[in-house]
């Protein structure tokens, strides 16, 4: 239970949602995720 808690926890940002969902058509590296969504790489990698 507390595994499927924090997963939806980190799943409810938007962010990491759009991540997970490219993630799951596939291998994507960091500079890849920075150019699909357009945002600092900061923001996605940390």
């Amino acid at each position: 239970m507390e595994a499927a808690i924090k997963m939806f926890k980190a799943l409810s940002d938007v962010t990491r949602l759009r991540i997970y969902l490219l993630l799951l058509q596939g291998e994507l590296c960091v500079c890849e995720l920075v150019n699909i969504l357009n945002m600092e790489q900061s923001r996605i990698s940390h």
